[in-house]
């Protein structure tokens, strides 16, 4: 039995009546929007938060507290897609990699969820760069001010919980810092490892082979 009810509410859309379901059995609803404006969505999104208006609240997100007089975060900055990404790894069970956010239970805190702009500020205020992606500092935490950085891709790289930790001749790396330190790619060292080669053996065979 569904445990949607009509009259139920999430962010900006009131849940009308169930409609039908998609050629993928997805529920669809017909939703009322805070704007009065009424669509059929699939009521999944709208848990989990991916649809949280008819599209009003995008508008006013693209229009509110504007640089001179020009807004167009949403249109152009890739802050704006890290964002959205963010968001959908943790509440989209469809995204791929839901399994290792959403699936063991990360969130987008709640100052963040529901405003960009607050996470834009926050962003430019902590050394976001172009070439910087966001890192979880603790990878069982939230995506939230206190538990977020911006870091290469060899930092993160570093820092991701499955990335296997080796020894060495008395040394403890990850696979991505071996590689650099014996100066052979990350997919080379990994092969090797799933080949149950010793260390030794890693060190010591040239990249080629």
């Amino acid at each position: 039995m569904s445990s949607y009810k009509n009259g139920q509410k999430y962010n900006r859309l009131t849940l009308l009546k169930l409609v039908e379901k998609d050629k993928y059995y997805n529920a669809l609803w017909l939703c009322k929007c805070d704007c009065g404006t009424e669509k059929v969505v699939r009521v999944a999104s709208v848990r989990n938060g991916m649809i949280q208006s008819c599209g009003c609240l995008n508008s006013e997100l693209t229009k509110a507290r504007k640089p001179g007089k020009t807004h167009g975060f949403a249109n152009k900055e890739r802050l704006y897609e890290i964002w959205k990404n963010a968001k959908r790894r943790c509440y989209d069970k469809n995204n791929k990699r839901y399994e290792f956010y959403g699936g063991k239970g990360v969130a987008v805190c709640e100052e963040w969820k529901n405003d960009y702009l607050k996470f834009r500020d926050w962003a430019m205020s902590n050394g976001y760069q172009e070439l910087l992606s966001i890192d979880r500092i603790d990878n069982d935490g939230n995506y939230e001010p206190g538990n977020c950085r911006w870091a290469t891709v060899e930092e993160q790289m570093n820092n991701q919980s499955r990335n296997r930790m080796l020894t060495y001749e008395g040394k403890t790396k990850t696979m991505s810092q071996w590689a650099k330190k014996l100066d052979i790619t990350y997919g080379a060292i990994n092969h090797r490892v799933q080949r149950d080669w010793s260390m030794e053996r890693i060190a010591n065979t040239p990249a080629r082979e």
